[in-house]
């Protein structure tokens, strides 16, 4: 295997919210970087990191000293980020569960009956130096929710910070082997 320089990844990304999902087996179009339908996040602040483990289970045997079989448990997915844009849309985006009272300002929050409701979150990241035509890294998870404490940094030499960690859940509605997201690498500027 030779080696190839190009093949090394450096870019910022992009947060959008509410994108609707495409079906199953089909990679997210994008039209110039920018998805179709959700809302951009906006600015953000140092690193965007995508994580995806799978538990495994091992099953052993009073015969042997390693594992005879192996399960898969568990899956998750999640993505990382700092929003650095204060607004009252982002403000109600990173604490979920707030209300707004009105005329985008009033934001309450403390309840006895919280319902999650979990909303689509993508990452687009163009790769720089394509020489035939721009190609870009979409992390998507189709359903999320914001795990992330509630943590904003107000200081007098420095910016307000929300620190965002999305976790994906099964959509149940779509094919076995695609509830959860959808990572596409080098995708062209037509979505293909």
């Amino acid at each position: 295997m030779s080696l190839d320089a190009s093949k090394i990844k450096v870019g910022p990304g992009r947060f959008y919210i509410d994108v609707t999902a495409p079906a199953t087996g089909a990679a997210l179009e994008l039209t110039a970087g920018v998805p179709t339908t959700g809302t951009e996040l906006g600015l953000t602040d140092g690193e965007a990191v995508f994580t995806y483990e799978v538990e495994y289970f091992e099953v052993m045997a009073d015969q042997v000293l390693s594992p005879v079989a192996t399960f898969a448990q568990a899956e998750r997915a999640r993505l990382e980020f700092t929003m650095k844009e204060f607004s009252f849309a982002n403000v109600m985006t990173y604490l979920q569960q707030a209300v707004d009272q009105g005329a985008g300002q009033l934001i309450t929050f403390g309840s006895n009956n919280i319902t999650v409701c979990p909303r689509s979150i993508l990452l687009v990241s163009e790769i720089p130096n394509c020489v035939a035509e721009t190609l870009y890294t979409t992390v998507m998870l189709y359903q999320a929710y914001q795990s992330e404490a509630a943590a904003m940094r107000f200081t007098r030499t420095g910016e307000t910070l929300m620190k965002c960690t999305w976790v994906g859940i099964s959509d149940p509605t779509r094919d076995d082997g695609d509830q959860l997201g959808q990572l596409v690498i080098e995708q062209g500027a037509s979505g293909t």
